[in-house]
């Protein structure tokens, strides 16, 4: 039999105390709440047995004051189900457990506040920090709907695409909780979790009405699973010339690619069929009309850059530059990418579904492929020299020069009192020298088009004590030109009380 939050399995008039429960004078309670439990039992047997079916209204609009959709039938459902077993057993409850079958029925009927339940429910999953985010929850120490939800449907946290990042939340009408009093990561993605409402520790917080304490995870039924997708092989994958030509695509092979129009093309994954990468190319002054409007609405578009791929590298090419414009708002959430060259115009459109829609797969492949586009004709990378292992002919900056420049850079960057930094150490050493001391990244590489390779490197270590910690900086300098080459932290030093 199904059971109401709070309510003894064994004797639905019974409260979570074990005592009948009794019905207000005048009222009919004690005859409405069997005939209740019936048809919340009715709705389970259905749903269990496939006789309940997306669009059916079953019993009416509500039983027990719970919407008959399909959300509640499988939610009320569950609530037939042992603790311990998954969710597609078929076994009696344990008697005297109380428990909750899934969000929306402990919504729907909430227990007293503090009464323990159990709860089959998913926890978000694919959180991402970025500057920011999380500080309300550390400040207050409350739980929220962005660091924490529960629903009753897998729902992915963070929408990642290209560096951008942003919220993912369940649709405005699902039914939600948050889960409380354990860290995020101790969640199962899927389970069966035993707690409780209405916990006065919360009660400061936003939505403390909907603050699920969880004192233990009764059951796993799905862990949680990797927050990056693997690297794919982008060698093994299939390349397509673009007909009107000066750009070569790479895609999985088991992707097909489909032209849509002029100059058009959808590419398709088998795991994804309803949401393609389609790509456009146009004049460069033949911009799309959604491309506009979200510029005009964004007043501003981010850079795009190409992450490292082997082949690019075996290409010996740079990597590529565009402009992306990222709408992740209702009704429209896809993100548009241009990559512009010798005329031409390469529009990249991604859509994605969000709230339970949303599948981190749609960005992260549009990514992968972004990533091996070509635009052909481009130079190839000039051969790096090796790092020079002895000082070159010069003339070089004195070590005073070098000093002045520093602590000009680090004074602007980091304001402090004035004199409170210092250079401590100063030395002039070859390039190999420097790349091998590793205080901080002079970043060689074949596409960093800034840097000098130097005949020598100042290494300058800075310095500057404040009232709880000492401040130590080391600024690499181009002993030629005084080029800054890189500035890093070391650990900061806490300062021992006397």
């Amino acid at each position: 039999m199904s059971q109401t939050p709070g309510l003894d399995p064994d004797n639905p008039t019974a409260s979570a105390t074990g005592r009948p429960a009794e019905a207000p004078r005048g009222s009919r309670r004690g005859l409405a709440l069997p005939i209740v439990v019936a048809a919340v039992a009715l709705v389970a047997l259905l749903a269990l047995t496939g006789r309940l079916r997306p669009g059916d209204q079953g019993l009416g609009a509500t039983t027990a004051g719970v919407a008959n959709t399909p959300a509640t039938a499988v939610a009320v459902a569950t609530s037939a189900r042992t603790a311990g077993t998954t969710p597609d057993s078929t076994q009696p409850p344990t008697p005297g457990r109380h428990r909750s079958g899934g969000v929306a029925a402990l919504l729907a009927q909430p227990p007293p506040a503090m009464t323990t339940v159990e709860l089959d429910a998913y926890h978000g999953e694919g959180y991402m920090g970025w500057p920011g985010r999380g500080r309300v929850e550390s400040m207050t120490g409350c739980p929220s709907l962005d660091s924490s939800p529960l629903t009753d449907h897998p729902l992915w946290q963070t929408i990642h695409f290209g560096g951008q990042w942003t919220s993912n939340h369940p649709p405005p009408d699902a039914p939600w909780l948050i889960a409380g009093g354990i860290a995020p990561k101790d969640l199962p993605r899927f389970g069966r979790l035993r707690g409780h409402l209405g916990d006065p520790e919360f009660a400061h917080c936003k939505d403390a009405d909907r603050i699920f304490v969880v004192e233990s995870v009764a059951a796993v039924y799905e862990p949680r699973r990797p927050e990056q997708l693997p690297t794919p092989d982008s060698a093994e994958w299939t390349a397509f010339d673009v007909p009107s030509g000066g750009a070569r695509l790479h895609y999985p092979s088991a992707w097909t690619v489909t032209a849509t129009g002029d100059d058009t093309w959808a590419l398709t994954s088998p795991d994804l069929p309803a949401y393609p990468l389609q790509l456009q190319v146009l004049r460069t002054d033949a911009v799309p009309a959604a491309t506009q409007t979200a510029v005009a609405e964004h007043r501003q578009s981010v850079p795009f850059p190409q992450r490292e791929s082997a082949l690019r590298r075996a290409a010996n090419v740079p990597r590529l530059w565009g402009d992306t414009i990222f709408r992740n708002s209702d009704p429209d959430h896809f993100f548009e990418v241009r990559f512009a060259q010798a005329g031409m115009s390469y529009v990249f459109r991604q859509e994605y579904g969000a709230g339970f829609d949303y599948d981190p797969r749609t960005l992260a492949y549009a990514q992968d492929i972004l990533d091996t586009f070509e635009i052909t004709g481009r130079p190839t990378i000039t051969p790096i020299p090796p790092p020079k292992t002895s000082l070159g002919p010069g003339p070089f900056w004195s070590r005073e020069q070098a000093e002045q420049l520093a602590l000009e850079m680090i004074e602007g960057a980091i304001v402090l009192p004035a004199g409170a930094w210092h250079v401590t150490d100063g030395e002039l050493v070859p390039e190999a020298e420097a790349l091998a001391r590793g205080d901080c990244d002079m970043r060689r590489e074949p596409d960093n088009m800034w840097y000098t390779y130097p005949d020598g490197v100042w290494l300058l270590e800075l310095t500057a004590a404040t009232a709880d910690r000492t401040l130590v900086y080391y600024t690499y300098l181009d002993a030629t030109s005084g080029f800054h080459l890189c500035t890093a932290a070391r650990t900061a030093v806490t300062n021992q009380a006397p």
